[in-house]
């Protein structure tokens, strides 16, 4: 009989336990369909409240020190040191295949002469490690420059140590690889997935109605941020006001939270938009998938190259996109359109063109097409092909050094 494949993914924060955003969820659905794949999953987090252990969707969590405190994990470096110290010593005692890690979270259990293959996710991580990005605005809202000798070392190491490193795709791949100089065969692109499936029960469940919300006639667009800098918000309301001048019923739902909430609302308030925008925060996934489905349109206006699982998730509704970026996900004519960042300008256009030109309907019949590529059941299968192969280096390596 054949023996499981035993994973542990170390995080130092992870849904549905912490405050978390993409990344958090990212590991919970790649361990909840590796477990739906026959692979026994343990998540390795900090501690928090009076938690030791605990099973969601088969997934195993294991809560060790420090323990977090605030609205989210502490940010220093020694904070990260401490616990990845303690991430080396409880896996030292633990028998298992490989380890998924993010942040530093491998750093010193890379160090034993005796573990188990290592994947790293740097995923964001590694942005700012350029100096040719730290002159760049938007990436300095990612990575200050008095980090970056400290950071860049540091990412190095733990890109070097490790088996394997996941991407997001191909576009990140020649990134990382050549920022690192790293071999592009040790890079596997597992992006990450959306959950079709669940998506699917939610949206045959939906309670809340357009007459609900007063929002009957109105053209809707929906956008699911973190109301932070990076996230392009501000631009987002300033095409808003542009479309309101061409457009009298529209409505954007807004849902997330940050440290721009205040502001937001203080500029929607200021184009006399109060009555045209509708914020939401801290609501169920069943109420988000709600919200998609009750929208015409996804706006997304980050300052960010990488993945957005808010596109990933409003496709799935059904819903054609307007983004600054992304175009493995949005194909312009067919989905949506892709517009520079920040031009509110070019988003109220490409809202208008949908709208006004009846573009909509077949945009969604593609935006269903195009996002089964990424469907978590999917990912989870090559991310165990990913699994299987470090697995075997690993051993093919152990035998020569033998």
């Amino acid at each position: 009989m054949k023996t499981k494949m035993r994973v542990i993914i170390s995080i130092s924060a992870a849904y549905p336990f912490h405050p978390y955003g993409g990344i958090e969820k990212y590991f919970f659905y790649l361990g909840k369909y590796l477990v739906e794949e026959g692979v026994d999953v343990e998540i390795v987090l900090s501690s928090i409240g009076g938690h030791k252990s605990e099973v969601v969707e088969g997934i195993r969590y294991t809560f060790i020190g420090p323990p977090m405190k605030g609205k989210r994990y502490l940010s220093s470096l020694l904070w990260h040191h401490l616990f990845a110290l303690n991430v080396a010593g409880y896996l030292k005692k633990k028998e298992f295949d490989v380890l998924h890690s993010y942040d530093i979270t491998h750093y010193y259990y890379a160090r034993f002469n005796k573990r188990v293959p290592i994947v790293f996710s740097p995923f964001l991580l590694y942005q700012g490690c350029a100096p040719g990005e730290l002159k760049s605005k938007d990436r300095m809202l990612l990575m200050g420059p008095g980090k970056y000798f400290l950071r860049r070392p540091l990412i190095r190491y733990l890109l070097h140590e490790a088996d394997a490193i996941t991407s997001e795709g191909d576009f990140q791949t020649e990134e990382i690889a050549a920022l690192f100089e790293l071999d592009k065969q040790k890079i596997y692109p597992i992006p990450p997935g959306v959950d079709i499936s669940l998506i699917g029960v939610e949206l045959k469940n939906q309670t809340m109605t357009r007459t609900d919300l007063g929002l009957d006639n109105d053209l809707v667009l929906i956008s699911v941020n973190r109301l932070e800098p990076i996230k392009g918000v501000n631009y987002l309301i300033d095409a808003l006001s542009l479309v309101k001048q061409r457009l009298e019923k529209v409505t954007l739902i807004l849902i997330g939270s940050g440290s721009e909430e205040a502001r937001i609302r203080q500029q929607v308030a200021g184009y006399g938009l109060t009555d045209n925008v509708i914020f939401r925060k801290n609501i169920s996934e069943s109420a988000l998938y709600n919200y998609y489905a009750l929208s015409d349109i996804y706006i997304s206006p980050g300052l960010q190259t990488d993945f957005i699982m808010g596109i990933q998730e409003a496709m799935v509704c059904g819903l054609p996109i307007v983004s600054t970026g992304q175009p493995w996900l949005v194909k312009p004519d067919e989905n949506g359109f892709i517009v520079p960042p920040k031009n509110p300008q070019m988003i109220a256009d490409a809202v208008l063109r949908m709208h006004q030109n009846g573009m909509t309907g077949r945009m969604s019949v593609k935006s269903r097409e195009i996002v089964r590529e990424y469907d978590w059941k999917r990912i989870a299968r090559k991310a165990i092909v990913m699994y299987e192969e470090v697995i075997i280096n690993k051993n093919k390596t152990s035998v020569l050094k033998g």
